[in-house]
């Protein structure tokens, strides 16, 4: 009885009344999908929770994840392919059971941080996500740690704008350098490529603003750094932040979890001495190590200077 109720009440993913190819194929994933489950680690709170089967949570439907649209985005994702959809849909499914809602006390500090936050729209009026290449302070080098607190803030801000427009996607911006201030952000691009040369110089200027972005959250473990954060002193130097690895595990969860969800991404070379060189990383061998997802690496673009976003 329980089933057949849940069965009924996902059957609102199927559209009856069209006969385009991509309303079918995704009928076809739902139909394969319908009758699944996934289980869920016991103790763990998941969102999904009106569609599990049993008391105890141990299991959740895979659809009770996805909505049409994110149906279609797998579907466009593997090019219309209905087996390898449903294939890759659990997979998310079971990732998403493991993950979320993520335990913010594992990646505190990256939170603090404020490596990644979001701040206004771009031209189409996507959600601007800003990855910070060096922070305040040291770096612990936890890589688990920094790609968990990137998951989050980015499956924040894609859950918070699929709710208005299921269609959007966001514009993911690298700085590799420093932050600046705002008078040198108007400054003009050849003073910046002056500066640019000097990167020690510039690392020695890490007890300027640290972060002119805030978060307005309640949450303390969200704030970004000079709010609230006391491991790290406004007079640190900035420093690397990022690996190999975290890039590599990053994008790859993204590429995977996330597909259709990124417009573009530009990466800012900026000031001071940012550890990858853009003209390095502008290399296609580079970039393939750093973002493995080949769909992904299409959509990089490259800058010098922030007033060139």
């Amino acid at each position: 009885l329980a089933a057949s109720s849940i069965a009924r009440a996902l059957d609102h993913l199927r559209k009856e009344d069209s006969d385009s190819p991509m309303d079918l194929a995704a009928n076809d994933v739902v139909d394969i999908l319908l009758d699944l489950d996934v289980p869920i680690p016991k103790g763990k709170r998941n969102n999904a929770t009106k569609w599990t089967s049993r008391s105890d949570l141990s299991t959740v439907s895979v659809l009770s994840y996805f909505d049409r649209h994110a149906i279609q985005r797998f579907l466009r994702s593997t090019d219309m392919d209905v087996k390898d959809t449903a294939l890759r849909m659990i997979e998310t499914a079971t990732w998403r059971a493991r993950t979320f809602p993520v335990d913010k006390r594992c990646c505190r500090i990256e939170l603090q941080n404020g490596q990644m936050f979001e701040q206004g729209l771009d031209a189409r009026g996507n959600p601007v996500i800003y990855l910070r290449n060096l922070c305040l302070g040291p770096w612990r080098g936890d890589v688990d740690a920094t790609v968990t607190a990137m998951i989050h803030r980015i499956d924040e801000t894609i859950s918070a704008v699929h709710e208005k427009d299921p269609n959007a996607r966001i514009t993911l911006v690298i700085l590799m350098g420093r932050p600046v201030e705002a008078s040198e952000y108007d400054s003009s691009s050849d003073d910046d490529d002056d500066d640019d040369d000097n990167d020690d110089a510039d690392e020695n200027e890490g007890d300027e603003s640290s972060s002119e972005e805030s978060v307005d959250e309640s949450d303390p473990s969200d704030l970004t750094v000079g709010d609230v954060n006391p491991r790290v002193s406004a007079n640190e130097t900035f420093q690397l932040h990022t690996s190999k690895q975290v890039y590599q595990q990053f994008f790859t969860l993204f590429a995977a979890h996330y597909p259709g969800c990124l417009g573009v991404a530009v990466v800012v070379a900026g000031k001071g001495k940012n550890y990858y060189y853009t003209t390095t990383l502008r290399r296609k061998t580079i970039l393939k190590k750093l973002v493995p997802p080949k769909i992904l690496r299409r959509k990089f673009q490259f800058v010098d200077t922030f007033a060139e976003l």
